[in-house]
């Protein structure tokens, strides 16, 4: 449980993995079967990593890595279990199982949900167990060991916490990289300009929606053995690594990360040519390309994506000649098997692959050679999708760092503040409150005034005592027998889902937050997921806390119940009649009816830029509040200068249109980008700026101090938001004037779902929704299939082909091009 500061090192220390840990007593939870402890714990306990790379996201899932070593000369089964308290007040065990080999330590990985009000100085309670029979489901053996993990700094050894609740509640986007050789800790160019907080008074790059951090040094030898651990990273970057080093369960654990929306770079040094041509484990997530050694490059023709600054403005060259990859797309590759993303003179020097919802991204550039002149805002954001203004160092006469001052007030607002409202079941206990108000009402009207004057107009007043008790009698029945017939019965639940198909491929993803009516007491089990789904995927159930209602309102009888890290899909949770809510995360197979190109006429660019063909949908309901973005490319460099000189606040790079469906698109009905007469709220000529200031309006209400208020924008206008906010026009905290926008739209519950990184290739995006509809990710309770109805946003990526910028030199300014129709 999450409790006062109790220090880390209780420990064993590394070097006497047989040294004795005494238990803690005031460790002791509700689920301990009134056990008393052992004086002495027969299990050494050392932690390894709290979250991936020691790095936390409250409300997210996190990664713990412990190692265990038995002080006894034979080898025993042991259950280990990390205690963690739920919304209810219940304590959830996540629990995992293996062989225990006396002397040695042994890495245990254990996952969870952690709470949305952790912050530094909190622990949790870890417990060893013996293990009793074959499934520790059916129980567990007596306690063998047990210690405190806290989150603090570094000093007396305690496990630094790199993203917390600031006092705001805002939290950070996380991206990781992975190094081979980890005592160097050498750094990515560039992307320390992303969270350099010298320039600031604040710790965070203010002008980014999204405050985003960076954890280096990531080991891949230490990398968790499920996609769980992995999911607080967006970005995971693999600098000079082999991908030998990735052994089956590491590899699983990323691929199906990639799977799930992940987007893993991968930066290739010499010899980068282990990734291509010779068989390993992640052969699956590499372009279908042949890579191409390019000795002599001259990087001044890449200046314009390494940099913002001209020859004439630095005066200082690139040095040459530098070895750089080239990827040549192999002829039978399939479009979403090898996807050029940046070319120069020496070909395609950036390539990607889509895997289910992610992608991967193989860098062939030295970014190295490039040294300080990598600027993040000319190359990251052409891989990442980021938009906001990463400001140049400003250095006083004599050289010092200077800061910038922060002009206005923050004005930040949580798109995804609403998730709570969806799921509540609030129409059964207005109808309850209401019948409590009408009996009340009626009560007070008979049994009182009303009841008296009929009475004495009757010259019945004497009789008034055996009316009232009659009247009572009466009007307790009626209480009785209504909450009776109104006390719910059937397991029921209503969802808010988010669903992402990216068409050709086989593997999609979804959240849903889900609250479930459970009317019985005692415990029942939930399961998401059928015995027919592929088991190479690990579905997840947790039980949910909404991350902007901290104060949990606990049950008196708290209990525990477990959760098993190798068997998330399931869950035997407490029940007392009353609704739990929960977070499944699910990926696997295209849901019924999504939405489909026409096969004779899919959606292309012609030789002008245009989009053209026609897509349709066969759900058994309309899609509403549909909008429609076509990314034709990134912007060449001429077209970026001409933008740089103009939008102080961040460029988008990418060429890219939205509109909106004046109306519903039912099923079968088909859209056709050359059809006159299509239903489209915005023109032909319609920019996706335009969709960006209607989207940040429409959520303007609702503060981070007031976040428990509804969204001021329709449903429509909110999950698209949350959908696009890293592309969002980013707020501006430096220039000060009239114009100047300030408000920054932030994310709790929803970090990696953003569709900013699909920003960076030519595809066309549909986001819909569905509404009154049951959830697409299948659940069952008690083994019987769970009746639930809610929204579902669908969001639909249509890649289509190719048009990488290619660049050639340092470009020169030019005139505005003429705006293109749909």
């Amino acid at each position: 449980m999450i409790g006062a500061p109790a220090a880390l090192g209780q420990s064993a220390t590394p070097e006497a993995p047989g040294a004795e840990l005494f238990g803690d007593e005031g460790a002791e939870s509700a689920e301990e079967e009134e056990q008393t402890g052992p004086e002495r714990s027969e299990v050494a306990i050392r932690v390894a990593q709290f979250g991936v790379g020691d790095a936390l996201r409250p409300g997210d899932y996190f990664g713990l890595r412990l190692q265990l070593a038995d002080t006894r000369a034979e080898a025993r089964n042991v259950v280990l279990r990390l205690h963690i308290p739920d919304p209810d007040g219940d304590t959830v065990l996540q629990q995992v199982w293996r062989g225990l080999t006396p002397g040695n330590y042994e890495d245990f990985w254990v996952y969870g949900l952690l709470p949305p009000d952790f912050q530094k100085g909190d622990y949790f309670t870890v417990t060893v167990h013996e293990m009793d029979g074959d499934d520790p489901e059916n129980g567990v053996g007596r306690r063998i060991a047990s210690t405190r993990i806290e989150a603090g700094g570094r000093q007396n050894n305690q496990v630094q916490v790199y993203s917390t609740l600031d006092n705001r509640g805002s939290v950070d986007r996380l991206i990781g990289i992975i190094h081979e050789d980890i005592s160097q800790r050498k750094r990515v160019r560039g992307l320390e300009q992303y969270t350099n907080p010298s320039l600031f008074l604040q710790d965070t790059i203010v002008t980014q929606h999204q405050p985003i951090k960076l954890r280096s040094g990531l080991d891949p030898m230490r990398l968790p053995d499920r996609w769980m651990g992995l999911a607080p990273y967006e970005v995971l970057i693999v600098n000079q690594v082999s991908p030998s080093e990735f052994d089956d369960a590491r590899g699983s654990a990323l691929r199906e990360w990639v799977q799930r929306g992940g987007h893993l770079i991968v930066l290739l040094r010499h010899p980068g040519q282990a990734w291509f041509g010779t068989p390993h484990g992640l052969a699956d997530l590499v372009p279908r390309a042949t890579l191409l050694t390019i000795n002599d490059a001259d990087l001044e023709e890449y200046r314009d994506l390494l940099t913002t600054k001209s020859l004439k403005e630095r005066d200082e060259p690139f040095p040459k000649p530098v070895p750089l990859f080239a990827f040549s797309a192999d002829p039978d590759a399939e479009r979403a098997e090898a996807i050029p993303l940046l070319s120069g003179p020496d070909g395609c020097v950036v390539m990607r692959r889509l895997v289910g919802a992610g992608m991967v991204t193989f860098v062939g550039l030295q970014t190295e050679a490039a040294g300080s002149h990598l600027r993040a805002d000319a190359f990251w954001h052409r891989l990442l999708g980021n938009r906001f203004s990463v400001p140049d160092p400003k250095r006083d006469e004599r050289g010092n760092l200077e800061r910038y001052e922060v002009r206005g007030t923050p004005d930040q607002t949580v798109a995804d503040r609403d998730i709570a409202t969806e799921i509540a079941r609030s129409r059964t206990a207005g109808l309850g409150v209401l019948l409590a108000l009408v009996i009340f009402g009626l009560y007070w009207v008979i049994a009182g005034p009303g009841g008296f004057a009929f009475l004495k107009a009757y010259h019945w007043a004497r009789h008034a005592w055996i009316f009232f008790v009659g009247i009572s009698l009466v009007f307790t029945a009626v209480a009785w027998m209504g909450a009776t017939l109104m006390r719910p019965s059937l397991i029921t639940g209503s969802h808010l889902t988010l669903y992402d198909h990216v068409y050709g491929q086989d593997v999609d993803r979804a959240r849903m937050w889900v609250g479930v009516l459970l009317p019985r007491y005692g415990d029942q089990s939930v399961r998401v997921g059928t015995d027919e789904d592929d088991t190479e995927l690990h579905q997840s159930i947790q039980p949910w806390a909404n991350p902007l209602e901290l104060e949990n309102h606990a049950f008196p009888d708290a209990r525990a119940y477990a959760i098993a890290s190798n068997r998330p899909d399931r869950v035997r949770v407490p029940t007392r009649s009353t609704m739990k809510q929960f977070q499944v995360d699910w990926a696997g197979p295209m849901m019924d009816g999504m939405l489909a190109p026409n096969p004779d006429n899919p959606p292309r660019i012609d030789k002008d830029g245009r989009l053209q063909g026609a897509f349709s949908h066969s759900f058994e309901g309309e899609l509403h509040d549909v909008r429609i973005i076509y990314v034709r490319g990134q912007l060449s460099s001429e077209d970026w200068k001409r933008q740089r000189n103009q939008d102080r606040t961040g460029i988008l790079l990418a060429d890219s249109w939205a509109w909106q469906l004046g109306q519903t698109l039912g099923p079968d009905v088909e859209f056709d980008f050359e059809d006159p007469d299509r239903d489209i709220r915005y023109s032909s000529q319609a920019r996706f700026e335009r969709l960006s200031r209607v989207l940040t309006q429409a959520i303007r209400g609702g503060l981070i101090d007031n976040t428990t208020s509804s969204s001021a924008g329709s449903p429509g206008d909110v999950y698209a938001a949350l959908s696009l906010h890293s592309v969002l026009q980013p707020p501006d905290f430096v220039e000060t004037g009239p114009d100047a926008i300030r408000k920054r739209v932030m994310t709790r519950g929803t970090h990696g779902w953003d569709l900013g990184k699909w920003f960076t290739q030519p595809c066309l995006i549909v986001i819909g929704q569905l509404e009154g509809h049951a959830g697409p990710i299948p659940m069952s309770v008690d083994g019987r299939p769970l009746q639930n109805e809610g929204r579902t946003v669908v969001r639909w990526i249509y890649p289509l082909e190719p048009n990488p910028p290619v660049f050639s030199g340092d470009a020169e300014d030019g005139d505005d091009r003429d705006d293109q129709s749909m």
